[in-house]
């Protein structure tokens, strides 16, 4: 056995440690925590402030695309996100590579009717925090 093969499973297993960190890295961004905070006091459809805030999230190509689609449609809602901006966030919320807070998010305002109902909220508060 060579050394290359001795030293690829312990490779893969940094690998697969280094995605995780990442992942959880992101999925604790404060862009994700203030999007969650957003939606677990909506009704009808983001403020001013809020709007702003989003389009800067959105705007800012350092952010993954996910994050970015989710602020757009965000900032886009109207009492519900656009059939465009669902279809986004569908593949979004089913995509096993985005972290779980993401995918929640996502999945939660595809689905949001002018606002989140009690379940929702309370995985909202849990992002948020």
């Amino acid at each position: 056995m060579t050394r290359i093969q001795q030293l690829l499973p312990i490779l893969m297993i940094m690998l697969g440690l280094t995605t995780l960190v990442m992942n959880s890295a992101l999925a604790a961004d404060g862009n994700v925590a203030r999007m969650a905070s957003i939606l677990s006091h909506l009704n009808h459809y983001p403020s001013s402030d809020e709007k702003a805030a989003l389009a800067k999230m959105a705007a800012d190509k350092g952010h993954p695309d996910a994050v970015r689609s989710i602020a757009r449609a965000m900032m886009n809602l109207r009492h519900q996100v656009s059939a465009g901006d669902r279809k986004r966030l569908d593949s979004i919320a089913q995509n096993p590579s985005q972290p779980q807070d993401i995918r929640l998010l996502a999945a939660i305002l595809a689905k949001l009717n002018h606002k989140p109902d009690r379940k929702d909220l309370s995985i909202l508060r849990q992002i948020a925090h």
